[in-house]
Protein backbone atom coordinates (compact mmCIF):
# COMPACT_ATOMS: atom_id res chain seq x y z
CA UNK A 1 0.00 0.00 0.00
CA UNK A 2 1.03 2.94 -0.32
CA UNK A 3 2.84 5.51 1.95
CA UNK A 4 0.83 8.43 2.19
CA UNK A 5 -2.06 6.39 1.80
CA UNK A 6 -1.31 3.96 4.71
CA UNK A 7 -0.41 7.62 6.33
CA UNK A 8 -3.61 9.35 5.41
CA UNK A 9 -5.00 6.39 7.34
CA UNK A 10 -3.72 5.98 10.11
CA UNK A 11 -3.74 10.07 10.70
CA UNK A 12 -7.69 9.70 9.78
CA UNK A 13 -8.11 6.46 12.41
CA UNK A 14 -6.25 8.34 15.34
CA UNK A 15 -8.36 11.75 15.49
CA UNK A 16 -11.86 9.29 15.11
CA UNK A 17 -10.03 7.21 18.59
CA UNK A 18 -9.09 10.43 19.99
CA UNK A 19 -12.34 11.99 19.57
CA UNK A 20 -14.13 8.56 21.38
CA UNK A 21 -11.65 8.28 24.21
CA UNK A 22 -12.73 11.96 24.82
CA UNK A 23 -15.74 11.29 24.93
CA UNK A 24 -15.86 8.63 26.99
CA UNK A 25 -13.69 9.80 29.36
CA UNK A 26 -16.02 12.68 30.11
CA UNK A 27 -18.92 10.68 30.23
CA UNK A 28 -16.84 8.85 33.25
CA UNK A 29 -16.68 11.70 35.05
CA UNK A 30 -20.19 13.91 34.13
CA UNK A 31 -23.43 12.56 32.76
CA UNK A 32 -23.48 12.57 29.51
CA UNK A 33 -25.81 14.76 27.89
CA UNK A 34 -27.98 12.06 27.87
CA UNK A 35 -29.31 10.45 24.20
CA UNK A 36 -27.24 13.11 21.94
CA UNK A 37 -24.12 12.67 23.02
CA UNK A 38 -24.46 8.84 23.33
CA UNK A 39 -25.76 8.57 19.56
CA UNK A 40 -22.29 11.13 18.54
CA UNK A 41 -20.31 8.03 20.28
CA UNK A 42 -22.75 5.42 18.60
CA UNK A 43 -21.82 7.02 15.47
CA UNK A 44 -18.23 7.77 15.93
CA UNK A 45 -17.52 3.81 16.72
CA UNK A 46 -19.42 3.34 13.33
CA UNK A 47 -17.00 5.61 10.93
CA UNK A 48 -14.32 3.93 12.86
CA UNK A 49 -15.63 0.39 11.60
CA UNK A 50 -16.42 1.46 7.91
CA UNK A 51 -12.75 3.18 8.50
CA UNK A 52 -11.74 -0.23 9.24
CA UNK A 53 -13.69 -1.95 6.53
CA UNK A 54 -12.59 0.68 3.98
CA UNK A 55 -8.93 -0.19 4.53
CA UNK A 56 -9.13 -4.05 4.47
CA UNK A 57 -11.05 -3.82 1.70
CA UNK A 58 -8.35 -1.33 -0.66
CA UNK A 59 -5.97 -3.92 0.94
CA UNK A 60 -7.73 -7.09 -0.37
CA UNK A 61 -7.40 -5.15 -4.01
CA UNK A 62 -4.44 -4.21 -4.00
CA UNK A 63 -3.59 -7.96 -3.15
CA UNK A 64 -5.75 -8.74 -6.28
CA UNK A 65 -8.24 -10.60 -4.46
CA UNK A 66 -11.47 -7.95 -4.31
CA UNK A 67 -14.07 -8.42 -7.76
CA UNK A 68 -17.56 -7.50 -7.94
CA UNK A 69 -19.88 -9.71 -7.37
CA UNK A 70 -22.62 -7.99 -9.20
CA UNK A 71 -26.23 -8.35 -9.28
CA UNK A 72 -29.66 -6.58 -10.83
CA UNK A 73 -30.40 -4.43 -7.81
CA UNK A 74 -33.63 -2.32 -7.05
CA UNK A 75 -31.86 1.44 -6.84
CA UNK A 76 -34.42 3.26 -5.18
CA UNK A 77 -34.30 0.59 -2.11
CA UNK A 78 -31.06 0.37 -2.28
CA UNK A 79 -30.00 4.08 -2.48
CA UNK A 80 -32.53 4.78 0.44
CA UNK A 81 -30.75 2.03 2.80
CA UNK A 82 -27.22 3.62 2.05
CA UNK A 83 -28.76 7.11 3.13
CA UNK A 84 -30.51 5.39 6.89
CA UNK A 85 -27.51 3.30 7.27
CA UNK A 86 -25.26 6.64 7.03
CA UNK A 87 -27.03 7.43 10.23
CA UNK A 88 -26.84 11.18 8.27
CA UNK A 89 -30.08 13.17 9.41
CA UNK A 90 -29.09 15.44 6.78
CA UNK A 91 -29.38 13.46 3.94
CA UNK A 92 -32.11 13.47 1.10
CA UNK A 93 -32.33 10.98 -1.71
CA UNK A 94 -32.50 11.99 -5.22
CA UNK A 95 -34.59 9.42 -7.72
CA UNK A 96 -36.54 11.12 -10.11
CA UNK A 97 -33.82 10.71 -12.78
CA UNK A 98 -32.69 6.98 -11.42
CA UNK A 99 -33.47 4.19 -13.71
CA UNK A 100 -35.31 1.12 -11.32
CA UNK A 101 -32.39 -1.53 -11.92
CA UNK A 102 -28.57 -1.61 -12.35
CA UNK A 103 -26.20 -4.56 -12.40
CA UNK A 104 -23.94 -3.46 -9.34
CA UNK A 105 -22.17 -5.13 -5.89
CA UNK A 106 -24.10 -3.55 -3.63
CA UNK A 107 -21.48 -4.37 -0.73
CA UNK A 108 -18.74 -2.39 -2.74
CA UNK A 109 -20.86 0.59 -3.74
CA UNK A 110 -22.50 1.35 -0.30
CA UNK A 111 -19.23 0.99 0.89
CA UNK A 112 -18.47 3.87 -1.61
CA UNK A 113 -21.48 5.89 -1.02
CA UNK A 114 -20.96 5.47 2.64
CA UNK A 115 -17.26 6.90 2.33
CA UNK A 116 -18.64 10.05 0.33
CA UNK A 117 -21.48 10.75 2.60
CA UNK A 118 -19.84 10.47 5.64
CA UNK A 119 -17.18 13.11 4.22
CA UNK A 120 -20.17 15.35 3.07
CA UNK A 121 -21.52 15.13 6.32
CA UNK A 122 -18.30 16.70 7.95
CA UNK A 123 -18.82 20.12 5.70
CA UNK A 124 -22.30 20.55 4.63
CA UNK A 125 -24.01 23.36 6.58
CA UNK A 126 -27.74 21.98 5.87
CA UNK A 127 -28.30 19.56 3.38
CA UNK A 128 -26.42 16.26 1.84
CA UNK A 129 -27.99 14.33 -1.74
CA UNK A 130 -27.69 10.97 -2.48
CA UNK A 131 -28.83 10.12 -6.33
CA UNK A 132 -28.44 8.48 -9.30
CA UNK A 133 -29.03 9.25 -12.97
CA UNK A 134 -28.22 8.33 -16.33
CA UNK A 135 -25.14 9.71 -18.30
CA UNK A 136 -24.20 8.70 -21.73
CA UNK A 137 -25.63 4.80 -21.01
CA UNK A 138 -23.75 5.01 -18.07
CA UNK A 139 -25.13 4.94 -14.15
CA UNK A 140 -23.96 7.80 -12.15
CA UNK A 141 -24.29 7.55 -8.19
CA UNK A 142 -23.55 10.91 -6.67
CA UNK A 143 -23.41 12.86 -3.31
CA UNK A 144 -24.02 16.35 -3.79
CA UNK A 145 -23.15 18.60 0.00
CA UNK A 146 -23.58 22.14 0.76
CA UNK A 147 -20.73 22.87 1.93
CA UNK A 148 -17.45 25.16 1.38
CA UNK A 149 -16.06 23.27 -1.78
CA UNK A 150 -12.86 21.95 -2.72
CA UNK A 151 -9.73 24.27 -2.46
CA UNK A 152 -11.40 26.13 0.28
CA UNK A 153 -8.64 25.41 3.15
CA UNK A 154 -12.19 23.12 5.17
CA UNK A 155 -11.26 20.63 2.82
CA UNK A 156 -9.22 18.04 1.45
CA UNK A 157 -8.78 17.52 -2.32
CA UNK A 158 -9.96 14.40 -2.73
CA UNK A 159 -7.03 11.95 -1.94
CA UNK A 160 -8.61 10.19 1.14
CA UNK A 161 -8.91 6.20 2.00
CA UNK A 162 -12.77 7.06 0.54
CA UNK A 163 -11.56 8.00 -2.73
CA UNK A 164 -8.94 5.54 -3.25
CA UNK A 165 -11.91 3.02 -2.25
CA UNK A 166 -14.71 4.60 -4.73
CA UNK A 167 -11.64 4.22 -7.15
CA UNK A 168 -11.47 0.52 -6.66
CA UNK A 169 -15.03 0.16 -6.84
CA UNK A 170 -15.22 1.57 -9.77
CA UNK A 171 -12.15 -0.30 -11.70
CA UNK A 172 -13.65 -3.26 -9.98
CA UNK A 173 -16.97 -3.46 -12.01
CA UNK A 174 -15.57 -2.38 -15.27
CA UNK A 175 -15.65 -4.37 -18.59
CA UNK A 176 -14.51 -5.41 -21.63
CA UNK A 177 -14.28 -1.97 -23.09
CA UNK A 178 -16.36 -0.52 -20.14
CA UNK A 179 -14.58 1.81 -17.57
CA UNK A 180 -15.58 3.14 -14.36
CA UNK A 181 -14.87 6.39 -13.39
CA UNK A 182 -14.77 8.87 -9.93
CA UNK A 183 -15.33 12.51 -10.14
CA UNK A 184 -15.14 14.90 -7.58
CA UNK A 185 -15.34 18.87 -8.41
CA UNK A 186 -16.83 21.75 -6.98
CA UNK A 187 -20.64 22.77 -7.80
CA UNK A 188 -21.42 26.37 -9.34
CA UNK A 189 -23.83 26.37 -6.57
CA UNK A 190 -21.32 26.02 -3.96
CA UNK A 191 -20.85 22.90 -2.20
CA UNK A 192 -18.80 19.73 -3.28
CA UNK A 193 -20.31 16.84 -5.68
CA UNK A 194 -18.79 13.07 -5.34
CA UNK A 195 -19.69 11.08 -8.13
CA UNK A 196 -19.41 7.21 -9.17
CA UNK A 197 -19.85 5.92 -12.49
CA UNK A 198 -20.52 2.67 -13.40
CA UNK A 199 -20.90 1.35 -16.91
CA UNK A 200 -23.73 -0.66 -17.78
Amino acid sequence: MRQDLFAAVAHDLKNELGWLESALERSLTEPPSAHVELQQMHQQCVRLRRRLVEFLTLYGHEKGSVQALAEACALKGFLQEVAAESGHGKTTVALAAAPAFWVLDERLVSLALGAALDNASKFARDEVRLGAQLRDGHLVLFVEDDGPGLGSGETPEGTGLGTEVARMVAAAHAGPGQQGDVRLFNRLEGGCRFELVLPP
